[in-house]
């Protein structure tokens, strides 16, 4: 049975994280069988994603595809898939075939294009030199986590 998310509301707001340095997140209000939910999360987020799941960072209908979605299944870094036990391409074809799985199951709808300051908002933030300093990262992340797990084997 296909659900219904009809998105009500989009609010930015300025927090601080662990850190205490400040941090635009965003909260998307939606409407689920009556029920008023909200799924929340840093616009950081979005260029993460694409650092992660090597995912054009001029994409935003993908990334906050998966910034939404990916709350709705599990991520299990035992995972043989898991995004730093895999290579990129695998661990990408794998995560957005997970997101698919959550939208047929529930339908976003915004009809009042509310997503589209998001999306524009993420546009305006994409630093090059930012995201190749995240694909960086992340590409050590990858390596030393395989490099881990093939010395496991081998012991």
């Amino acid at each position: 049975m296909t659900t219904e998310r009809k998105i009500v509301l989009v609010n930015s707001f300025t927090g601080h994280d662990v850190s205490g340095v400040a941090q635009q997140s965003w909260i998307i209000e939606y409407e689920e069988e009556g029920t008023r939910k909200a799924v929340g999360f840093p616009s950081a987020l979005l260029e993460w994603r694409a650092a992660e799941y090597g995912i054009d960072p001029q994409d935003p209908d993908t990334l906050l595809d998966i910034a939404i979605h990916e709350r709705f299944f599990s991520l299990d870094t035992n995972d043989p898939n898991f995004l730093y036990n895999t290579d990129e391409k695998t661990a990408r074809d794998v995560h957005l075939s997970r997101v698919a799985e959550v939208k047929r199951a529930a339908v976003l709808k915004d009809p009042d294009g509310l997503l589209e300051q998001i999306k524009q908002n993420h546009l305006r933030r994409h630093n090059t030199a930012d995201h190749k300093a995240r694909q960086a990262h992340v590409a050590e992340l990858r390596h030393r986590k395989i490099m881990s797990l093939k010395k496991g084997q081998t012991q």
